[in-house]
């Protein structure tokens, strides 16, 4: 019995044991791996934003390049005719204006292509405003002094020719009454269908700075998935043409969003929905720049963050930028793996221990109990041998020892009149079958004598 239940105790008590100490342990470790991801989505969250502001300061660069300087002023004056042998024989003004600045439009966009070609495969962090990605625009127009569209590079583009883009885009209006260059997000489309978020950028047409403003370049590109995928790369710290995915999925993910409708991520189309829809549940859309707050999607954990791009209401623009939570705190699930298995090896070590001193420490103890065992059935010269290197033992042994010689009236060996040693190789066995000794000292309730039997049983 004893054998089996304080190996059990001590079991018991060690998986308690180890059981808090898997609970505090990695619950220590989650809340601090926890604020870690808080910190890196804070930062990643900046640096997103910063790379927004660097793409639309390029952006401005690069409209502020197309408008400005003599070539496409003339052209929107109507200083420049088409050659001779090019021009048909019946064109109006704006007919051949159009023309004209289209291919005016066609040499600027020559010199963006040019300078993107030579500083091809380097990194943005070296390049220059003119010099930086995207070079691919999806939105590349003239529109004259009352916003009216003069010429747009692209196929099959003449139907939109003569549109008046100032009534959609009031900003147009600003951007010829001050002569700013300014950053919109616009709802664009050609043809008026299937419209989709454009960031572009509005710069003057004039021929130098405060000079005589004749109309207003407009170069954009649309926002989409390739867009939050290029930043989810810039936060990743590979190269815009990377594929490695590995580094990838560590990597937060984007969510362009205007109003609350998701216009570019680096999710799935599939779970495009999905992730707007818990967006909009914990009030990520409208949330401040600082607030941090969690969702789940998909059975995953992700810590979120919102920055606000450009603006308000239902047309605002923003970037969520979301940590996946989940991925963060496996560590937690591998410290919680390696703890359990070395706890539960020190529990078998343990209770192994504790089994084995057990068995050392009670194995002595049951040969005392089986020497009690034959004086009991009748083997008076049973002679407990002591143990050597167990004093417990040995006490226990040389005590019953002395009570047994007691017991029968042998001889003390402290007794200077006994004739013989009562020790183990000079034990008296001569009176073996004769009378038995007579017992001196107190007698035990088991050795008094039974009462006498009644007549009849005598008689019988």
């Amino acid at each position: 019995m004893l054998k089996t239940t304080i190996p059990s105790l001590i079991a018991l008590l060690f998986v308690v044991a180890a059981v808090l100490t898997i609970i505090s342990g990695t619950s220590a470790f989650t809340t601090a791996l926890e604020q870690d991801a808080q910190e890196s989505l804070r930062r990643s969250a900046n640096v997103a934003e910063q790379a927004v502001r660097l793409e639309e300061a390029s952006l401005l660069a690069k409209a502020s390049f197309v408008g400005q300087g003599d070539t496409l002023y003339q052209a929107m004056k109507g200083e420049i005719e088409l050659p001779e042998d090019q021009r048909p024989e019946e064109i109006s003004f704006e007919e051949e204006r159009h023309l004209v600045v289209h291919d005016k439009l066609t040499a600027q966009k020559y010199k963006l292509d040019d300078i993107a070609a030579k500083v091809k495969g380097r990194r943005n962090l070296e390049l220059g405003p003119l010099e930086r990605t995207p070079h691919d625009y999806d939105v590349f127009i003239a529109l004259d002094d009352t916003g009216v569209g003069v010429a747009a590079l692209g196929r099959n583009l003449f139907s939109w020719f003569g549109a008046d883009v100032s009534k959609t885009f009031p900003s147009v209006k600003e951007v010829l009454k001050t002569g700013e260059t300014r950053i919109e997000h616009w709802n664009w489309s050609f043809s008026g269908d299937d419209k989709r978020v454009h960031r572009v950028a509005l710069a003057p047409i004039r021929r130098a700075e405060k000079e005589e403003i004749v109309g207003v370049v407009v170069v954009g590109y649309m926002l989409g998935d390739g867009a939050a995928k290029t930043q989810q790369k810039l936060l990743a710290g590979v190269s815009e043409d990377s594929k490695d995915q590995e580094v990838l999925d560590r990597a937060p993910d984007i969510v362009l969003f205007q109003g609350k409708q998701v216009v570019g991520s680096t999710f799935d189309t599939s779970r495009q929905s999905a992730v707007a829809a818990e967006l909009d549940r914990v009030g990520g859309f409208s949330a401040d720049a600082a607030t941090i707050f969690e969702l789940s999607e998909e059975g995953k954990r992700y810590l979120a963050m919102v920055r606000p791009i450009a603006g308000s209401g239902e047309n605002a623009m923003g970037v969520a930028v979301m940590g996946d939570l989940t991925h963060a705190l496996k560590p937690v699930k591998s410290l919680q793996i390696t703890l359990a298995l070395i706890l539960g090896l020190m529990l078998l070590l343990g209770v192994g221990a504790s089994i084995f001193l057990i068995v050392r420490w009670m194995s002595p103890l049951e040969r005392l109990e089986i020497g009690i065992q034959e004086v009991i059935a009748g083997n008076k010269d049973h002679v407990w041998e002591p143990l050597k290197n167990h004093d417990l033992h040995e006490g226990l042994a040389q005590g019953l020892n002395l009570m047994s010689a007691y017991l029968q009236g042998k001889p003390m060996p402290d007794d200077e009149n006994a004739g013989q040693s009562w020790s183990a190789d000079e034990l008296d066995s001569t009176n073996v079958g004769g009378p038995a000794p007579k017992v001196q000292g107190v007698s035990l309730p088991m050795m008094q004598a039974p009462p006498p039997k009644d007549d009849e049983d005598s008689e019988a």
